[in-house]
């Protein structure tokens, strides 16, 4: 009201002051509608005040077509520019209300875009990945040799070609955190990484990469 005021003698082809007058008339009818949502809610009232605030829309959008007409229809108004320095504020809270969902949409459809670059394996992809059994190692003997004081060593898959040495510093599934125990069922992944086959699986199902380097499982087409 107070660019009102100061601007009460500025020329200006289009009524631009009867226009911040009626925006400021619909700010003022969002009060209500404000006041019982966030402070006193009326369930008696909520009817009524859900149909008023589609009126008040309405009547904001039907404002906001007219402010653009008003202001860049071929209206010039070189001798009211604190007029017309406020129309063009309250024309961008506008055009970033009628706009902000369609951004919104936008936003979220890149975050599903980057989200299902991780998305979870099927179980077809997790049951075509090779599965293996931990023996543990054991001396001349017949005694288990241990690696270090915690954890003990084993060979993955034992007596097949695939058969390996593990360490006992890796001789433990980094998502249980529990040590493999003789006759574990683990299961190996494309970047040659291996965890219990339970866990591992229930891990793939959330999110189809490596727990450890972060390697996709998924073949990339």
């Amino acid at each position: 009201m107070a660019v009102l005021v100061v601007s009460r003698n500025e020329k200006h082809q289009a009524p631009l002051s009867i226009w911040i007058v009626g925006y400021a008339v619909g700010c003022a009818a969002s009060i209500p509608i404000l006041f019982h949502h966030c402070f006193l809610p009326y369930p008696v009232l909520s009817r009524f005040l859900e149909r008023f605030k589609w009126m008040v829309k309405v009547y904001f959008f039907i404002w906001f077509v007219i402010g653009n007409v008003w202001l860049f229809g071929g209206y010039p108004s070189p001798g009211a520019p604190n007029l017309r320095r406020l129309c063009v504020m309250f024309l961008v809270f506008s055009y970033l209300e009628f706009t902000m969902p369609f951004i919104l949409c936008a936003v979220l459809a890149c975050c599903c875009g980057d989200l299902g670059l991780i998305r979870g394996a099927t179980s077809e992809c997790i049951n075509s990945l090779p599965t293996y059994t931990f023996k543990l190692q054991k001396d001349g003997s017949g005694s288990i040799r241990t690696i270090n004081s915690e954890v003990k060593g084993g060979v993955e898959a034992a007596g097949d070609e695939k058969e390996c040495a593990i360490s006992g510093d890796d001789a433990v599934c980094c998502i249980c955190l529990a040590s493999y125990a003789d006759n574990d069922v683990l299961k190996e992944l494309p970047c040659s990484h291996f965890f219990h086959s339970s866990c591992v699986d229930k891990w793939l199902k959330i999110k189809a990469v490596c727990p450890l380097c972060k390697c996709t499982i998924l073949s990339k087409k």
